[in-house]
């Protein structure tokens, strides 16, 4: 999804260089994306879900000072030169995780998620019940129950 647009666009744009934040930081949102692609989740605005992609690191940590606990990704063949950007297979908690979204408890009860990464693209996250949740099946239009007076 995400994956090849991010890895070139986090590494080329934003860099240790004069132009390394492209344009205004836009009070903050610039800063936002480039944190959460970095991280490999980025937030889908409205609801509880946070769509995975692989980080720009072997291992990430959150602490969340609130509950104490520690979020942690691990990438298996991680590559410095973002080769390896699509995920393969993922663990949750060392169980077997398909979706390919997860909620904001990942950083509240301090989950840890293992992502094996490829140079290819894989199903993994591809069938529709890993999707994340929609208002829509995608077949179609979606009734919200606005009616216009």
């Amino acid at each position: 999804m995400r994956s090849l647009t991010s890895d070139v666009d986090i590494p080329s744009r934003f860099n240790a260089t004069p132009g390394g934040l492209p344009g205004n930081d836009d009070s903050g949102s610039m800063a936002s994306f480039a944190l959460f692609s970095m991280l490999g989740l980025f937030p889908n605005p409205g609801q509880n879900v946070y769509f995975i992609n692989p980080p720009f690191f072997p291992t990430v940590s959150i602490a969340n000072k609130l509950t104490n606990a520690t979020a942690t990704i691990r990438n298996t063949n991680f590559d410095k030169e973002y080769k390896n950007i699509y995920i393969q297979s993922a663990k949750l908690n060392g169980e077997v995780y398909t979706k390919n979204w997860i909620g904001h408890e990942f950083f509240t009860q301090g989950w840890t998620l293992e992502l094996v990464l490829g140079d290819t693209e894989s199903d993994w996250g591809t069938k529709k019940e890993d999707r994340p949740p929609s208002m829509s099946d995608g077949q179609g239009e979606v009734d919200l129950g606005l009616r216009m007076q």
